[in-house]
């Protein structure tokens, strides 16, 4: 364990956690909308200046849904197509996400839009 932990730094947890975002393909930006933070504090925590949090914690969890804590704190760690477990799950997260929000986004505007349509109409029903 002692050999684990001179090999795993605050720098190099950090510099994994960046490289998991990345072969998931997600931006920071991405990341801190799913855990609810800032990108500027996903980007303290891959630069290793900032591990030890309630943030770090949130971090850790999201990934766990595409990579063992076991995998992700080993002595190795390279990331092939083999080595993310549950890809899918935080891909299917994200997608759900957008969707969710394009789906209010659309909503919102339909209502606009049926709003200006029973105005013109009844406008036009006082000209008759």
């Amino acid at each position: 364990m002692d050999d684990l932990l001179k090999k795993v730094d605050i720098r190099e947890m950090g510099h994994r956690l960046a490289l998991v975002r990345r072969h998931l393909d997600l931006t920071q930006q991405e990341v801190a909308l799913e855990i609810g933070t800032k990108q500027n504090i996903i980007s303290k925590i891959e630069r290793g200046e900032q591990l030890l949090s309630p943030i770090f914690l949130r971090l850790l969890l999201f990934y766990s849904r595409s990579v063992s804590m076991d995998y992700l704190f080993g002595s190795s760690f390279t990331l092939d197509g083999d080595s993310l477990e549950k890809k899918d799950y935080a891909l299917q997260t994200v997608v759900k996400k957008r969707m969710e929000m394009l789906c209010d986004s659309i909503q919102n505007s339909l209502e606009r839009e049926s709003r200006a349509i029973t105005d013109e109409i009844k406008d036009a029903a006082r000209l008759l």
